[in-house]
C-alpha cells in the first residue's frame, strides 16, 4: 500500500517538474519599455480648424518616461477613419522620449486610436463633436423679479434660470422658456424666449396694463417637465377710493355751529392722488337734523372733487345738542366705494376752567399731501388731562376698551387717560377741547382792525404754503368757538413739513405732513438676473440691472432721468427718463478674486438725491464651464528637457468651447526648483486648447503646476520628476481559503487575489509558489488575470496542516510574500493496494495530458514569461 502511494506522488511531483521545466524553458527577456498613448485634447468640435495632435512615447518599468537608445517603430491605426485619421506609423529617435502625431478630423462620431509596438497594443477613443446633455431631472426652475410690486404702465426685467443644489445652472444646450401669464394685466414682450447653451439665465420684459390687481407668470420648460409660477402686484397712482376727514373730532355742545368735512382720494397703494375726472360724492349723517343741514349747506353747490383736485370741502351749520352724543357723516362715490367718520359732542371746558390749566394747541390735517393740490387743516384749543383732578371712580376712556358691544364717547376731559410716561407725543386720548373767550387771527392790512393773535406757519413753504391762517372766533354768530380752519397748498416738491400754530398769550401746537409724490424714486434696487448671486459667464461677464424704487417697492421714472456711478469698477449708469430701469455688464477682473464683493449706486448729477444711493452683497460664481490642464507623461526622468503641457476649455459635460475673444491664463509652478513654466499662455479666441512646453530643470521630485484666470476656476495638475522608490505600490497577497480541510494526498483549487496597497486588483502580476516538503502545487509559477486572480491546484502532503509559499512581483511594484496555511485531514475511505494505485495513476495521467494541452494553448496564445505583454488601456 505504501508503494503504491509512493509510485504514485512520485508521478505527480514528476509531471509537476515538466510543468515547472517546460515555463522555465520558455520564459524570455522582456523589453525594457511600454508603449504609452495620450490623444490631449480626446474630444474636438466637429469643423474644428486647430490642429490636432495625440501623444506617444515609452516608459520604464516604473512608469517614467524614458528615452530608448535605438529608434523606435510604433504603428497606428483609426478604426473609423472618416471620423479621425492618422499616419501609419511614427518613429522614435534614438533617445527621443515621445512624438506627436496628427489627427485629422472628419465627419461627427468616435473612432478608436491605436498604437502598437510589437506584441504590445494601446488603444483610446476620439470623439469629434459634442455630448449633448441633459438638463438634470433634480433640477429646479425659477422666475425671478426684482419687486412683486409694479404700477399701471411700468416696467421691469423679468430673469429665468436653473439651479442644482441651489446653484445656478449653465444649461448644456438651448432650452426654450414657454410663459403663460394674465394678459388683462400684464404683457411681456417675448411669449417665448431660449436660455442659450452655456448660459444660465433668460431676460424678458414685463410691461403693466391699465387694470390693477394680482397676475401670475408661469414659466415653463421641456414639456412642463420644469415649471414654475410667481406673481406680481400691479397698482395705480390713479384715485381709486375716497378719504373722508371731520375736523374736528370733539365738537362742544349747544355753542359751536360748524365742523369742516373734508373728503380726499386715495389710489391704490393708499396714497394721496389728484382726481383724473370729476368725482360726485353723496354726503349724509346718521342724525336727521345734521343730514338736513348738509343738505341745505350743499343745495347750490354739488358736491364733487373736481378733475385736478385733491379734495372737497364743506362746512355745514348747525347747532349740535347735548344729545347724541356723537355722529357719523358718510361719504360715498360711484366706482370710489365709501368712507365714514366719527365725531363726538362734548360738554366744553372754558378757558379759565381748572382743569384748562395746561393747554395746548391740536392740528388736525391730512397725514399726506399730493404735489400741486390744495388742502385745509384745523387747529383747536385743547386742554391736557390730569387724572389727579377726576373725581372718585371716574371712568377713564382706555378703561372700556374690552367693552365690544358699547360705543365708548368721550363727554369730559375726566373721560380721558392721563399721559403715560412713556407716550413721546400728546394725543387724541390726552386733549379734550377749550372753548376760546376772544377772538384770534392774524393781521391781514393795516387797514383792518384784526388782534393779530394768530400765527400759522410751514418749516418749507416750497413744499407746503399757508394760504389762509383762518381764525377763531368769538362773537354772538359763533360764541366760544374752540378751532379755526386754514387753507393750506403744495408745491412739486416733496417732503416732510412742521406745520405749527400758535395763539398769542394762549397756546401753541405743531404737526408734520409729508408731500409725496407716489411714483418718485425714493430708492435704489440692484437686480442680478439670479439673485443673491453673480454667476459670471463664459467670458467673464454678468449682467446688473439698476432701478429707480418709488415708496411702495414699484420700478420708477424720473423726468429727467437719473445717473448713478457703480462701485467698485466706477462705471456710470444712466436710466433714460420715463424708462424704468437700466442695465450694465460687470468683468469679473474688475472685481477682487473673492467669493463675496459689494455694489453700490450712488446718484449723480446736479440736484441728485443722496437717498437714492444703495448697497448689495453678492456672492461671485464663475462660470461652471472649466479650464483643464492636462500631460501626456505624469512621471518624466530628471534629464533636461521640455514637455508639452495641454491647456483646454470644457462645459460641465466635457464638451469643447471656444470663445469670442482670447484668454490670458496665468501659470505656475509649486516647485521651480524642478520644473519652469511659461508665466502666461494664451487661449486664443476660436479655439478650445493651446499647447505650452514646461522645462524640467534636473532635479527629482514632485511638482505641482497650477493655471489661474479671471474668468474660470484655478486648476491643477502634479508631475513626478525622476526615479523614486515612492513611485512604486506594495502588492498584497490574499487567499481565498477554503471552509473544509484539505485531503492529504488530493489536489485542491486554491483561489489567490493580488491587489495593491490601494486594494486595486494588479493583472499580470507573477506569482511563484512554494509548497511545504511532502506537498505538491500546480503550475509553480503564473500571471494574474484581469481581476487580479490566479488558480492552481495544491496538494497537501502533511496532517494536521501544510503550508505553501507564495511570492508576488510586477515591474513598478513592490513585491511581496505569503505563507497560507491549510487544515487537512487523512483520507480513510478508499480500502486496497490496488485501488489506490489505480486513482493515484489516473491523476497523474489526468494531470500530464491536461498540462502538455496547456502549454500548448500557452505558447499560442500568451506570451512566454517576462515576454511582451499585449494589453489594452481603457480610457
Amino acid at each position: 500500500m505504501l508503494q503504491s502511494h509512493q509510485f504514485g506522488l512520485t508521478l505527480i511531483i514528476f509531471s509537476v517538474f515538466i510543468v515547472a521545466t517546460i515555463d522555465n524553458t520558455t520564459a524570455q527577456t522582456p523589453d525594457d519599455f511600454s508603449i504609452q498613448l495620450k490623444l490631449i485634447p480626446s474630444t474636438v468640435e466637429s469643423g474644428t480648424t486647430q490642429q490636432v495632435v495625440g501623444y506617444v512615447g515609452v516608459i520604464d518599468k516604473n512608469g517614467i518616461l524614458a528615452k530608448p537608445s535605438d529608434q523606435v517603430k510604433i504603428n497606428l491605426e483609426s478604426d473609423n477613419p472618416l471620423v479621425a485619421s492618422v499616419p501609419e506609423s511614427i518613429t522614435l529617435s534614438e533617445n527621443t522620449s515621445y512624438q506627436k502625431f496628427q489627427i485629422d478630423t472628419g465627419k461627427t462620431g468616435i473612432a478608436k486610436i491605436t498604437a502598437k509596438l510589437n506584441d504590445q497594443m494601446v488603444s483610446k477613443d476620439f470623439r469629434v463633436g459634442e455630448t449633448v446633455g441633459n438638463i438634470p431631472s433634480d433640477s429646479k426652475l425659477h422666475i425671478l423679479l426684482p419687486t412683486d410690486q409694479i404700477h399701471v404702465n411700468g416696467e421691469m426685467p423679468l430673469s429665468v434660470f436653473f439651479t442644482k443644489d441651489e446653484i445656478p445652472l449653465e444649461v448644456p444646450k438651448d432650452i426654450p422658456i414657454s410663459f403663460e401669464y394674465e394678459n388683462e394685466l400684464l404683457k411681456l414682450q417675448q411669449k417665448k424666449i431660449t436660455i442659450e447653451k452655456g448660459t444660465v439665465y433668460g431676460i424678458n420684459t414685463i410691461t403693466a396694463l391699465e387694470e390693477t390687481g394680482t397676475a401670475f407668470i408661469r414659466a415653463s420648460a421641456q414639456d412642463k417637465k420644469f415649471d414654475v409660477v410667481n406673481n406680481v402686484k400691479v397698482s395705480s397712482v390713479n384715485p381709486s377710493s375716497i378719504k373722508t376727514y371731520v375736523y374736528p373730532d370733539r365738537i362742544a355742545q349747544e355753542t359751536e355751529r360748524n365742523i369742516e368735512i373734508f373728503v380726499t382720494l386715495r389710489d391704490s397703494e393708499g396714497f394721496p392722488a389728484i382726481a383724473t375726472e370729476n368725482v360726485p360724492l353723496d354726503i349724509i349723517s346718521d342724525n336727521t337734523a345734521l343730514s338736513i343741514a348738509i343738505d341745505e349747506a350743499m343745495k347750490n353747490n354739488r358736491p364733487m372733487i373736481k378733475k385736478g383736485e385733491f379734495g372737497y370741502h364743506l362746512t355745514p351749520e348747525y347747532i349740535f345738542p347735548n344729545k347724541p352724543h356723537n355722529y357719523t357723516i358718510s361719504v360715498s362715490s360711484s366706482d370710489y366705494g365709501l368712507d365714514s367718520q366719527i365725531f363726538d359732542i362734548v360738554i366744553p371746558l372754558s378757558a379759565d376752567d381748572p382743569k384748562a390749566e395746561d393747554k395746548i394747541l391740536r392740528l388736525f390735517i391730512p397725514p399726506e399731501l399730493p404735489r400741486g393740490a390744495k388742502s385745509i387743516m384745523a387747529y383747536q384749543i385743547t386742554a391736557i388731562e390730569d387724572d389727579d383732578d377726576d373725581p372718585p371712580g371716574q371712568r377713564d376712556l382706555n378703561d372700556d376698551e374690552d367693552e365690544d358691544d358699547e360705543e365708548i364717547t368721550v363727554r369730559t376731559i375726566d373721560d380721558l387717560s392721563e399721559l403715560d410716561e412713556d407716550d413721546e407725543q400728546l394725543g387724541p386720548d390726552n386733549l379734550f377741547p377749550v372753548q376760546a373767550d376772544t377772538n384770534y387771527s392774524i393781521m391781514k392790512s393795516a387797514l383792518e382792525t384784526s388782534s393779530d393773535n394768530l400765527r400759522v406757519t410751514s418749516s418749507n413753504t416750497k413744499i407746503v404754503k399757508i394760504e389762509d391762517s383762518g381764525e377763531i372766533v368769538d362773537n354772538y354768530i359763533l360764541p366760544h368757538s374752540s378751532y379755526g380752519k386754514a387753507v393750506i397748498s403744495t408745491g412739486q416738491q416733496t417732503g416732510e413739513v412742521t406745520i405749527s400754530t400758535s395763539l398769542k398769550g394762549l397756546a401753541v401746537g405743531s404737526t408734520t405732513v409729508k408731500v409725496v409724490n407716489p411714483v418718485e424714486p425714493i430708492d435704489t434696487k440692484i437686480f442680478s438676473p439670479t439673485g443673491q448671486t453673480l454667476v459670471f459667464d463664459r467670458t467673464g461677464k454678468v449682467e446688473l440691472f439698476v432701478l429707480p424704487i418709488d415708496p411702495r417697492d414699484r420700478p420708477t421714472n424720473s423726468e429727467t432721468g437719473l445717473k448713478y456711478i457703480l462701485l467698485p469698477i466706477n462705471e456710470i449708469v444712466t436710466v433714460a427718463p420715463q424708462k424704468n430701469f437700466a442695465n450694465i455688464t460687470l468683468l469679473s477682473k474688475d472685481l477682487a478674486k473673492s467669493n463675496q464683493t459689494e455694489i453700490t449706486v450712488t446718484p449723480i448729477g446736479v440736484g441728485s438725491d443722496s437717498n437714492l444711493e444703495s448697497t448689495s452683497s453678492f456672492d461671485m460664481i464663475s462660470s461652471s464651464s472649466k479650464l483643464n490642464i492636462s500631460m501626456p507623461f505624469e512621471k518624466i526622468s530628471a534629464d533636461k528637457q521640455q514637455i508639452p503641457l495641454v491647456i483646454s476649455l470644457t462645459d460641465s459635460f466635457g464638451n469643447p468651447i471656444t470663445l469670442s475673444e482670447n484668454i490670458e491664463i496665468s501659470v505656475e509652478s509649486s516647485g521651480n526648483n524642478i520644473v519652469e513654466t511659461p508665466n502666461q499662455v494664451t487661449l486664443t479666441a476660436g479655439e478650445s486648447f493651446v499647447e505650452a512646453l514646461f522645462t524640467v530643470v534636473g532635479n527629482m521630485g514632485e511638482t505641482e503646476i497650477i493655471i489661474n484666470s479671471n474668468v474660470f476656476e484655478s486648476a491643477s495638475t502634479a508631475i513626478i520628476v525622476g526615479e523614486d522608490d515612492a513611485f512604486e505600490k506594495r502588492l498584497s497577497i490574499f487567499v481565498d481559503y477554503p471552509l473544509e480541510p484539505l485531503m492529504i494526498n488530493l489536489p485542491s483549487e486554491i483561489t489567490i487575489n493580488i491587489d495593491d496597497e490601494d486594494l486595486n486588483a494588479v493583472d499580470s502580476a507573477r506569482v511563484r509558489l512554494i509548497p511545504q516538503e511532502g506537498s505538491a502545487v500546480f503550475p509553480t509559477s503564473v500571471r494574474t488575470d484581469e481581476d487580479g486572480k490566479v488558480s492552481v491546484l495544491f496538494t497537501p502532503g502533511t496532517s494536521p496542516k501544510s503550508t505553501l509559499t507564495i511570492q508576488a512581483t510586477k515591474d513598478g511594484y513592490l513585491d511581496d510574500e505569503d505563507v497560507a496555511e491549510f487544515s487537512t485531514i487523512s483520507d480513510g475511505s478508499m480500502e486496497g493496494e490496488d485501488l489506490s494505485l489505480v486513482f493515484m495513476l489516473g491523476v497523474s495521467i489526468i494531470i500530464v495530458v491536461v498540462v502538455i494541452i496547456a502549454i500548448i494553448i500557452m505558447r499560442k496564445k500568451r506570451q512566454p514569461e517576462e515576454e511582451y505583454e499585449e494589453y489594452e488601456e481603457e480610457i
